[in-house]
């Protein structure tokens, strides 16, 4: 069995894009840079102080999920960890994981 220290299950891809933290519920928007993604998630950079297990929303600038060049895109999507960085001009690294839309429409028809 091969050794995986990245513990991923999908191949990253290289893209840099401009990223927007949102949170409505507390009024925060925040300007942010993408590095690169993955099917079921990606990695930004960002001066905010998240927590890991935080769900949050992501817009996308210029997508590289979208089907056309410069698209916006937002995801809702859940911190699956943070680190602090030495050698960017951001604090903190996240990596995050989509969420199921699925399971957040179960969640409002829950509520």
């Amino acid at each position: 069995m091969g050794s995986n220290p990245e513990q991923r299950n999908k191949t990253r891809f290289k893209h840099v894009s401009p990223v927007t933290y949102e949170d409505l519920e507390r009024g925060i928007y925040a300007a942010s840079k993408m590095y690169n993604y993955s099917v079921g998630g990606l990695y930004f950079e960002s001066d905010l102080e998240l927590q890991s297990g935080e769900r949050i929303f992501i817009g996308i600038e210029n997508s590289p999920y979208a089907k056309e060049s410069g698209i916006y895109e937002c995801y809702h999507a859940l911190i699956k960890w943070r680190k602090e960085l030495d050698h960017s001009i951001y604090r903190y690294g996240y990596g995050i994981q989509y969420c199921d839309p699925s399971q957040d429409s179960d969640k409002q028809s829950d509520a």
